[in-house]
């Protein structure tokens, strides 16, 4: 609710600078009105005010009804606002999975042909193997190390141990142990 006013000048005093600051009295006018403010659109949304035919007091009905009218008009506003928000997130997510389920096929593709280059090498160190085997070139104990080197590139075989496997511990172990001096 708002009272206009008006602004009174007050006469200069007589021996005042014309540069001085001449005061202003603010007078009320007794004509009231009521706004409602939109924020979003930075000005009123629906104004009510007295009139000389029409007072603001017998405009009450009106006013409340209007309101009603600007809060429903909110309430539709925020509920399309909403709707379209949650629709733009629903494109986002299914544009999101999309590219979730192509980066997880990319996956696939790479470990297959991981595997696969591993398969293949494993089998040509077991073909290798029987080759020097046949040949009697090595003993029997490089026979062995070397196939179960074929086994463990092999990625349809269970990898058996080697002492490979505890590398990262043995560097760990090398350099506490290099730092106790």
């Amino acid at each position: 609710m708002i009272e206009r006013f008006r602004q009174v000048k007050q006469a200069p005093k007589p021996n005042a600078s014309p540069y001085s600051y001449n005061p202003v009295r603010l007078e009320t006018t007794g004509t009231l009105s009521i706004e409602v403010w939109n924020y979003y659109s930075g000005g009123p949304q629906k104004v009510w005010r007295d009139r000389e035919n029409n007072k603001l007091e017998a405009q009450i009905p009106k006013c409340v009804a209007g309101m009603m009218r600007v809060a429903l008009k909110e309430r539709a506003d925020d509920r399309a606002r909403w709707e379209r928000e949650r629709a733009h997130q629903k494109r986002v997510d299914e544009v999101a999975a999309e590219l979730e389920r192509i980066r997880a096929e990319e996956k696939r593709i790479k470990l297959l042909r991981r595997d696969t280059g591993a398969w293949y090498r494993a089998e040509r160190i077991r073909k290798y193997v029987a080759a020097v085997r046949e040949s009697g070139a090595k003993d029997a104990e490089w026979l062995t190390w070397a196939e179960l080197q074929a086994d463990r590139l092999d990625p349809l075989r269970e990898k058996p141990k080697s002492v490979i496997d505890d590398k990262e511990e043995v560097v760990k172990r090398l350099r506490k142990v290099e730092w106790e001096r």
